[in-house]
């Protein structure tokens, strides 16, 4: 049911452009100075949203409403950790070594957020 609106596709595809948008943030902030490294497993957070929109049997249209604005909290999360922690986010695959784990804490802003709207 769930997975003709969010498959591994769109994940891989949300990963990736992530990891695009975070590679450029990164060459940019070298010219800023002094800024913190952070990583956040984005696909974990998707994960565990999507298994409690299974867990909660949400039909598929409002799994769809629900989705888009999901995602814009966790996008709007992440710029907000970002600036509060005045750190550079990348995704964890990205991070071999070092970074600070800023994944609960943009889960549980992007959680509260959602819950807000």
């Amino acid at each position: 049911m769930f997975k003709k609106i969010i498959n591994k596709d769109v994940l891989i595809y949300v990963s990736m452009t992530l990891s695009f948008l975070a590679i450029s943030l990164s060459i940019w902030s070298m010219t800023l100075g002094k800024q913190k490294i952070a990583y956040v497993n984005v696909p974990k957070i998707i994960g565990n949203y999507i298994d409690t929109q299974v867990a909660q049997k949400t039909d598929e249209i409002q799994m769809g409403l629900e989705s888009k604005v999901f995602m814009q909290s966790l996008e709007s999360s992440l710029d907000d950790v970002s600036k509060k922690h005045k750190a550079l986010i990348l995704i964890s695959d990205a991070v071999v070594k070092g970074g600070i784990d800023l994944t609960d804490v943009v889960q549980r802003k992007t959680i509260i957020g959602n819950n807000r709207g």
